[in-house]
């Protein structure tokens, strides 16, 4: 289980540098009905922590965020069930970016490969604030 998609450097390579409200367009496969489908943050390497968290399940609930260190109000997950491969938007809010602060999708948190069998990722989108 890891950060299966990270996105860094945007602000090196020229791309989004300053506040953005970051977006990403997600889908699940899912093999079975619970249990955590994926989780996602917006992570700052110079503090070690998330600034905000998604924690989705397959359920539709939201399952706690990535990070301990979280609170409730920066944790995002939708409550609708996402079992029916669609791709759904996913809001990770508005973030000053810089080579240090970066999006991640990935598996942990207790992602069960009997439950998921893949977790899409269609696009990332920066709204400059």
């Amino acid at each position: 289980m890891s950060w299966a998609v990270q996105v860094r450097n945007l602000a090196a390579k020229g791309v989004v540098q300053g506040r953005w409200h970051a977006y990403a367009v997600i889908r699940v496969e899912a093999l079975g009905q619970t249990g955590v489908a994926f989780t996602a943050g917006v992570y700052d390497s110079v503090r070690n922590r998330n600034l905000v968290g998604i924690s989705q399940r397959l359920e539709g609930r939201a399952g706690g965020a990535p990070d301990p260190d979280i609170g409730s109000e920066l944790t995002k997950a939708l409550e609708e069930p996402v079992t029916d491969g669609r791709y759904r938007l996913y809001d990770f809010g508005v973030h000053d970016f810089s080579d240090d602060i970066y999006l991640w999708i990935g598996t942990t948190g207790g992602v069960d490969p009997k439950m998921v069998k893949s977790i899409w990722v269609d696009r990332f989108l920066f709204v400059k604030e």
